[in-house]
């Protein structure tokens, strides 16, 4: 069930709100769609939606949705219970949070490296909910659908699509809208691109210290994306020499990144690196940056990082490195669609020179377009 075969309710004059927050035409349409498939008697339904779109707010005003507490025989005198599933606390307590305006729900929150507690168990739930549930298909996502027997299932996700090719099993797929049109209609920031050559290089210190000694001024709350840790404390040392506040990732608890996300929200911290602790679901507010200081294995795991910087509350700028040598380039305008504006930097005789990308010129190849745009003569 795609944008195209929902109810248009673009042009309807909406004034709803859970809780404090407005709620959008396309959060409606995922509600009510996911109440006429419980009604139709599905058990596993899956909501997609883009990142940054609001999925934790669609699930919690459905689950206070009437018709849907009817379809799962929720009477009057008793809270909905619901079973919410995540494999990051900042997940859980993103939910917490958000179901918090709910007054006919009880949330039972579960990790999914966590036994669901016996006395749980005993007592039951209505529906159960499974955050970023593409990990559908792991071990520990498994041994937690062998306990929920015949309970309806609802997963929430940005992509349905598995880098392993792995199958996401659901009956329903819901995507009220395309992530291309919540950028047309002001949901999610358009985007900035900022390309600029790499070196066949696995450790990347020396062209990252290059880029944000030139160029980090340019940049607002920002993270960065490496692959190891050797990378992390290598380029988090580097900005804090620059002047700037930056904090590593590396083996803080959850509360611990929790606390740090937070300052990094609130403007207190300006450049996050990390190698794998943030990058899927999480709710950062006001992130503005993103750079692509590694290659990554599919266009999910691309979505994902990108998302951190796609709310509308904030700028979009995604600085990445291409290799114009290698043919595993990954094209970013797959996941943003043509951006809003998209330079190239490329550095000759030792100089950054820069030019705006065609997307005239290149439209019928972009990825050959940006390689032999960007190879350099020596």
């Amino acid at each position: 069930m795609n944008e195209n075969e929902i109810v248009d309710l673009t042009d309807v004059e909406l004034d709803e709100f859970f809780g404090e927050k407005s709620v959008r035409w396309y959060q409606i349409a995922a509600r009510n769609a996911v109440a006429n498939c419980l009604t139709e008697g599905l058990k596993r339904v899956l909501v997609k939606l883009p990142t940054g779109a609001g999925k934790t707010l669609t699930i919690a005003c459905s689950m206070s949705y009437e018709p849907i507490r009817q379809a799962l025989g929720v009477t009057n005198d008793r809270k909905l219970r619901v079973l919410f599933v995540a494999h990051k606390h900042r997940l859980l307590t993103q939910a917490e949070q958000t179901f918090s305006a709910s007054s006919n729900v009880e949330l039972i929150l579960q990790s999914m490296f966590s036994d669901i507690p016996q006395e749980v168990l005993d007592k039951g739930w209505d529906v159960c909910v499974f955050d970023e549930c593409h990990h559908e298909a792991a071990s520990t996502f498994q041994y937690h659908l062998e306990n929920l027997g015949n309970c309806p299932i609802i997963g929430l996700t940005a992509t349905d699509q598995r880098a392993d090719g792995c199958l996401i099993k659901f009956e329903e797929i819901i995507e009220p809208i395309s992530r291309e049109q919540a950028v047309e209609e002001g949901w999610l920031a358009p985007t900035r691109i900022h390309t600029f050559v790499d070196v066949p290089s696995k450790d990347k210190t020396d062209v990252l210290t290059d880029i944000l000694t030139n160029y980090a001024h340019q940049m607002g709350k920002t993270m960065i994306f490496v692959k190891t840790k050797k990378e992390v404390k290598s380029i988090t040392l580097m900005l804090g020499r620059l002047g700037y506040v930056a904090t590593g990732i590396l083996d803080q608890k959850e509360k611990e990144l929790d606390i740090i996300l937070n300052k990094f929200s609130e403007g207190h911290i300006q450049f996050i690196v990390n190698c794998s602790k943030i990058n899927e679901g999480v709710d950062v507010v006001g992130c503005t940056d993103v750079i692509l200081g590694r290659q990554f294995g599919s266009y999910s795991q691309l979505n994902q990082v990108i998302g951190r910087a796609a709310r509308p509350d904030s700028d979009c700028n995604v600085w990445e490195l291409i290799n114009p040598l290698s043919g595993t380039n990954l094209d970013t305008t797959v996941v943003v669609g043509t951006p809003e504006y998209h330079r190239l930097i490329a550095k000759q005789q030792g100089t950054w020179i820069e030019r705006e990308f065609d997307y005239v010129t290149h439209k019928t190849n972009k990825q050959l377009g940006i390689a032999s745009g960007l190879r350099v003569h020596h």
